[in-house]
């Protein structure tokens, strides 16, 4: 009886908390992560963070450890998202940028580590539209459009992200820009002009999505495949 009490004991715990260990774990996922070596010689650490929770996520901040051939750790770094507030499932890209010129070839991988707290969610009441991209004669890849606030509140300080991806799906590198006027009214329209300037990466370039985001409101992601 005693073993038979235990037993039940013990199951009864482990059903209370692996609730708690997956629901942790799958607050959001890390994806498409890859190092980018640039024009410069400088390294980066593209990814995407996604939220895979059911409530708003906020203040978010990605630690990267990168590491050497037998996992020492050659330097820590940490920065937020292109977005740092995310409704669930949407999602936001991210860069970390190694600084040491000097051992940037001993990099061989990489962990991440992420914080964040529960916050309040945003209207997706910005919207993408009038798109259009080309590669001019210079090399550089230019992206321009509009964006209407279709909310009820002025949004300020509005921003449009653009995520570049080459043919196998990978981030090759991230450009922002505010619009004009960085302030929208309600119903109202500002442009935008984003441009890519890294040679090595606008011939690659086979894809991109587009996010914008500003102190009330948030955009649904424009997916633009060429």
């Amino acid at each position: 009886r005693i073993l038979g009490l235990i037993s039940m004991i013990l199951l009864f715990l482990i059903i209370l908390y692996i609730p708690y260990y997956v629901y942790a774990n799958e607050l959001y996922s890390i994806n498409k992560t890859t190092l980018h070596k640039d024009q410069f010689g400088y390294l980066h650490l593209f990814g995407e963070i996604k939220n895979n929770s059911e409530k708003s996520l906020t203040n978010i901040t990605l630690s990267a450890n990168f590491l050497d051939f037998d996992n020492n750790i050659l330097g820590t770094y940490s920065r937020n998202p292109e977005i740092n507030t995310l409704n669930p499932n949407q999602f936001s890209p991210f860069e970390i940028i190694y600084l040491d010129p000097n051992t940037i070839a001993k990099v061989k991988n990489f962990s991440l580590s992420v914080d964040y707290q529960v916050g309040k969610e945003k209207p997706n009441l910005l919207s993408l539209d009038h798109l259009n991209s080309r590669l001019d004669f210079t090399g550089f890849y230019y992206i321009n459009g509009e964006i209407t606030n279709i909310g009820k509140n002025t949004a300020n300080n509005v921003t449009v992200v653009a995520t570049i991806y080459d043919l196998n799906g990978n981030i090759i590198g991230i450009t922002k820009a505010i619009t004009e006027p960085f302030v929208i009214e309600s119903k109202n329209k500002a442009a935008f002009g984003l441009a890519v300037n890294d040679k090595t990466v606008s011939f690659k370039i086979k894809g991109f999505t587009l996010q914008a985001y500003s102190d009330k409101y948030l955009s649904n992601t424009i997916i633009i495949k060429k």
